[in-house]
């Protein structure tokens, strides 16, 4: 759910302002009405002046309030209400939403073609940087560099690093088709995980980029359209179809190929993380 709405704002820094919190309420279920199907909008207010307690007073020096916080803090509310009332929403809409792409069928095409390699190659850097990590791609490139990445808490974790944004919906002659895809994919390589091995999918957010709960709801978007049979078929198809996605990597195409209903790691990866 994203909220796009310009309002003036209190100058009192370190408070949320109800008068403000009220015509962004107003504002969200007369344009979303969709919203009132979980929900009505005085139920909503009910709730959200009980959560609001809850929320952590920003320190007045060092920060003012603005829109997009307003919408943050509405949003996330919304959400917890949504998945209090009804616990199966999230899981519900992600198998409609698998359901309805898997219907779509472009086995034949590549995820990353040999034009796009060498495309990407021109505009990647030349190094990694640990220093300077600004980006996407620069995190990118530096898990590429690690090969295999160790998580401290749990080395059931582990992943090693495949290639970097594979699109589920790249189809030959439709423009921009490939344009948007997962962060990375990786192969889980847990210690103890001999035969509870599978594909990551992992969606990077650096700085302020945005928060970790529409990291969530981006990367279950695309875990749902890549999870269907006909792109894991596609993912096993592999070099046969002129695809660079495992290229040096072919010994976890072969892993992929053994199992017949693969279960994929989905990992959000904050870095250098600003809280909203």
């Amino acid at each position: 759910m994203r909220c796009i709405l310009t309002l003036h704002v209190t100058e009192k820094k370190g408070f949320i302002d109800d008068n403000v919190v009220e015509a962004y309420i107003n504002h969200i279920f007369s344009k979303f009405k969709n919203s009132n199907y979980f929900f009505n909008q005085n139920e909503f207010k009910e709730y959200f002046k009980k959560e609001q307690k809850k929320i952590k007073e920003i320190e007045p020096k060092d920060y003012q309030i603005g829109p997009s916080d307003y919408c943050n803090i509405i949003c996330k509310i919304m959400a917890k209400l949504i998945l209090e009332k009804y616990p199966d929403f999230i899981k519900n809409i992600y198998n409609d939403s698998k359901n309805i792409f898997s219907e779509y069928d472009n086995q034949d095409e590549p995820f990353i073609s040999e034009a796009a390699e060498k495309a990407r190659k021109k505009k990647e850097l030349p190094q990694c940087n640990w220093g300077k990590l600004e980006n996407t791609v620069a995190v990118q490139l530096c898990l590429k560099d690690m090969g295999e990445v160790e998580i401290s808490n749990d080395k059931n974790l582990n992943f090693f690093y495949i290639n970097r944004e594979p699109s589920p919906y790249r189809t030959e002659g439709h423009k921009n088709s490939g344009r948007f895809g997962i962060d990375l994919i990786g192969w889980n390589t847990g210690e103890n995980n001999n035969k509870n091995v599978g594909p990551v999918f992992c969606e990077i957010k650096v700085g302020s980029d945005t928060n970790p709960f529409f990291a969530l709801i981006q990367l279950l978007n695309y875990s749902s359209a890549i999870m269907t049979d006909n792109q894991i078929q596609r993912l096993k198809n592999g070099s046969n179809n002129k695809d660079t996605l495992f290229k040096g990597n072919e010994n976890f195409l072969k892993d992929l190929n053994q199992i017949k209903k693969p279960k994929a790691y989905l990992y959000i990866l904050l870095v250098n993380f600003i809280p909203p």
